[in-house]
Protein backbone atom coordinates (compact mmCIF):
# COMPACT_ATOMS: atom_id res chain seq x y z
CA UNK A 1 0.00 0.00 0.00
CA UNK A 2 1.17 3.38 -1.20
CA UNK A 3 1.91 6.19 1.84
CA UNK A 4 -0.50 7.73 3.34
CA UNK A 5 -1.63 11.41 2.17
CA UNK A 6 -1.44 12.72 5.19
CA UNK A 7 0.03 11.07 7.98
CA UNK A 8 -2.30 11.42 11.71
CA UNK A 9 -2.11 8.90 14.30
CA UNK A 10 -4.57 6.66 13.08
CA UNK A 11 -2.89 6.32 9.86
CA UNK A 12 0.17 5.07 11.37
CA UNK A 13 -1.39 2.89 14.31
CA UNK A 14 -3.57 0.89 11.86
CA UNK A 15 -1.13 0.89 8.89
CA UNK A 16 -3.70 2.53 6.92
CA UNK A 17 -4.13 5.07 3.62
CA UNK A 18 -6.72 7.11 4.81
CA UNK A 19 -7.54 8.44 8.55
CA UNK A 20 -11.16 6.79 8.66
CA UNK A 21 -12.59 3.79 10.88
CA UNK A 22 -15.91 2.22 9.82
CA UNK A 23 -16.71 1.08 13.19
CA UNK A 24 -19.00 -1.71 14.07
CA UNK A 25 -22.64 -2.05 12.84
CA UNK A 26 -24.79 -4.51 14.65
CA UNK A 27 -25.42 -7.03 11.69
CA UNK A 28 -23.90 -4.96 8.99
CA UNK A 29 -20.16 -4.98 10.38
CA UNK A 30 -19.60 -8.00 8.25
CA UNK A 31 -16.74 -9.32 6.12
CA UNK A 32 -18.13 -7.71 3.04
CA UNK A 33 -18.53 -4.22 4.04
CA UNK A 34 -15.20 -3.95 6.32
CA UNK A 35 -13.52 -5.65 3.34
CA UNK A 36 -14.47 -3.09 0.97
CA UNK A 37 -13.63 -0.54 3.29
CA UNK A 38 -9.76 -1.75 4.10
CA UNK A 39 -9.44 -2.46 0.55
CA UNK A 40 -10.34 1.22 -0.23
CA UNK A 41 -7.09 2.11 2.50
CA UNK A 42 -9.03 2.76 5.33
CA UNK A 43 -9.26 0.46 8.76
CA UNK A 44 -12.77 -1.51 9.18
CA UNK A 45 -14.31 -3.68 12.21
CA UNK A 46 -16.12 -6.37 12.32
CA UNK A 47 -18.84 -6.24 14.78
CA UNK A 48 -18.22 -9.37 16.88
CA UNK A 49 -21.46 -9.46 18.65
CA UNK A 50 -23.60 -9.40 15.47
CA UNK A 51 -23.02 -13.61 15.09
CA UNK A 52 -24.54 -16.26 16.70
CA UNK A 53 -22.02 -18.14 17.55
CA UNK A 54 -18.41 -18.23 17.81
CA UNK A 55 -17.47 -20.63 14.55
CA UNK A 56 -19.93 -18.05 12.93
CA UNK A 57 -17.72 -15.21 13.67
CA UNK A 58 -14.17 -17.34 13.16
CA UNK A 59 -15.32 -18.31 9.42
CA UNK A 60 -16.16 -14.58 9.14
CA UNK A 61 -12.51 -13.23 10.16
CA UNK A 62 -11.17 -15.86 7.94
CA UNK A 63 -13.20 -14.74 5.18
CA UNK A 64 -12.19 -11.35 5.36
CA UNK A 65 -8.78 -11.98 5.48
CA UNK A 66 -9.34 -13.62 2.42
CA UNK A 67 -11.37 -10.69 0.63
CA UNK A 68 -8.69 -8.05 1.69
CA UNK A 69 -5.96 -10.55 0.58
CA UNK A 70 -3.63 -10.15 4.27
CA UNK A 71 -4.65 -6.69 4.94
CA UNK A 72 -5.15 -6.06 8.56
CA UNK A 73 -9.12 -5.09 9.96
CA UNK A 74 -10.37 -5.23 13.27
CA UNK A 75 -13.03 -6.40 15.48
CA UNK A 76 -15.42 -4.20 17.18
CA UNK A 77 -16.30 -5.28 21.27
CA UNK A 78 -19.47 -3.69 21.85
CA UNK A 79 -20.24 -4.05 25.85
CA UNK A 80 -23.79 -4.17 26.95
CA UNK A 81 -24.77 -2.40 30.19
CA UNK A 82 -27.28 -5.30 30.96
CA UNK A 83 -25.70 -8.17 33.18
CA UNK A 84 -24.94 -11.17 31.53
CA UNK A 85 -24.79 -9.59 27.84
CA UNK A 86 -21.09 -9.75 27.87
CA UNK A 87 -20.33 -12.81 28.80
CA UNK A 88 -18.56 -14.25 25.33
CA UNK A 89 -16.72 -11.30 24.88
CA UNK A 90 -13.38 -12.74 26.38
CA UNK A 91 -14.08 -15.73 23.73
CA UNK A 92 -14.46 -13.08 20.78
CA UNK A 93 -11.03 -11.56 21.46
CA UNK A 94 -9.37 -14.85 21.85
CA UNK A 95 -10.80 -16.23 18.68
CA UNK A 96 -9.82 -13.15 16.80
CA UNK A 97 -6.36 -13.01 18.12
CA UNK A 98 -6.03 -16.49 17.19
CA UNK A 99 -7.03 -15.49 13.84
CA UNK A 100 -4.77 -12.69 13.20
CA UNK A 101 -6.62 -9.71 13.98
CA UNK A 102 -4.56 -7.11 16.17
CA UNK A 103 -6.71 -4.10 15.77
CA UNK A 104 -9.64 -3.72 17.86
CA UNK A 105 -12.55 -1.35 18.91
CA UNK A 106 -14.88 -1.09 21.80
CA UNK A 107 -17.86 0.55 22.51
CA UNK A 108 -20.27 1.02 25.66
CA UNK A 109 -19.44 0.22 29.10
CA UNK A 110 -15.80 1.17 30.67
CA UNK A 111 -13.35 -1.48 28.56
CA UNK A 112 -10.76 -1.70 30.76
CA UNK A 113 -10.86 -5.15 31.53
CA UNK A 114 -10.55 -5.91 27.84
CA UNK A 115 -7.32 -4.06 27.79
CA UNK A 116 -4.81 -6.75 29.09
CA UNK A 117 -5.84 -9.57 27.28
CA UNK A 118 -5.93 -7.49 24.19
CA UNK A 119 -2.03 -6.57 24.93
CA UNK A 120 -1.08 -9.86 25.59
CA UNK A 121 -2.18 -11.12 22.24
CA UNK A 122 -0.06 -8.14 20.94
CA UNK A 123 -3.04 -6.07 19.63
CA UNK A 124 -4.58 -2.58 20.27
CA UNK A 125 -7.80 -1.27 21.14
CA UNK A 126 -9.21 2.39 20.87
CA UNK A 127 -12.44 3.26 22.83
CA UNK A 128 -14.77 4.59 20.89
CA UNK A 129 -17.13 7.37 23.00
CA UNK A 130 -20.41 9.21 21.39
CA UNK A 131 -19.71 12.67 23.38
CA UNK A 132 -16.74 13.97 25.48
CA UNK A 133 -18.44 13.52 28.16
CA UNK A 134 -18.25 9.87 28.13
CA UNK A 135 -15.02 9.97 27.22
CA UNK A 136 -14.10 12.10 29.89
CA UNK A 137 -15.99 9.63 32.45
CA UNK A 138 -13.39 6.78 30.83
CA UNK A 139 -10.63 9.01 31.58
CA UNK A 140 -9.34 8.25 34.73
CA UNK A 141 -9.02 4.09 33.94
CA UNK A 142 -7.27 5.72 30.60
CA UNK A 143 -4.79 7.57 32.37
CA UNK A 144 -3.38 4.60 34.03
CA UNK A 145 -4.29 1.43 32.16
CA UNK A 146 -4.43 2.07 27.92
CA UNK A 147 -0.93 2.40 26.40
CA UNK A 148 -2.16 4.27 23.23
CA UNK A 149 -0.02 3.44 20.54
CA UNK A 150 3.12 2.75 22.22
CA UNK A 151 4.18 1.57 25.43
CA UNK A 152 5.92 4.64 25.92
CA UNK A 153 3.13 6.83 25.23
CA UNK A 154 1.26 6.44 28.51
CA UNK A 155 0.93 9.64 29.76
CA UNK A 156 -1.92 11.66 31.45
CA UNK A 157 -2.60 13.54 27.80
CA UNK A 158 -4.76 10.22 26.52
CA UNK A 159 -7.79 12.79 28.17
CA UNK A 160 -10.06 14.69 25.43
CA UNK A 161 -10.05 18.05 27.81
CA UNK A 162 -8.37 20.24 25.60
CA UNK A 163 -5.75 21.98 27.47
CA UNK A 164 -2.82 23.85 25.93
CA UNK A 165 -0.37 20.90 26.59
CA UNK A 166 -2.70 17.84 25.34
CA UNK A 167 -4.51 18.74 22.05
CA UNK A 168 -8.66 16.83 22.07
CA UNK A 169 -8.38 14.02 20.64
CA UNK A 170 -12.19 14.87 20.25
CA UNK A 171 -13.35 13.38 17.15
CA UNK A 172 -17.25 13.69 15.08
CA UNK A 173 -18.01 10.04 16.56
CA UNK A 174 -16.32 10.45 19.97
CA UNK A 175 -13.06 10.20 21.63
CA UNK A 176 -10.25 7.54 20.11
CA UNK A 177 -7.06 6.75 22.29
Amino acid sequence: MSTAPFRTRLTELFGIRHPLLLGGMHHLGESGVVAAVVNAGAMGFITARSFATPDALRQDLRRCRQLTGGRPFGVNLTLARRAGHNDAVQDWIRIALDEGVRHFESAGNSPAELVGPIQRGGGVLIHKCPSVRHALSDSAWTRWRWSGWRKADIRARTSCRPSSTAPSRSTASGCHW
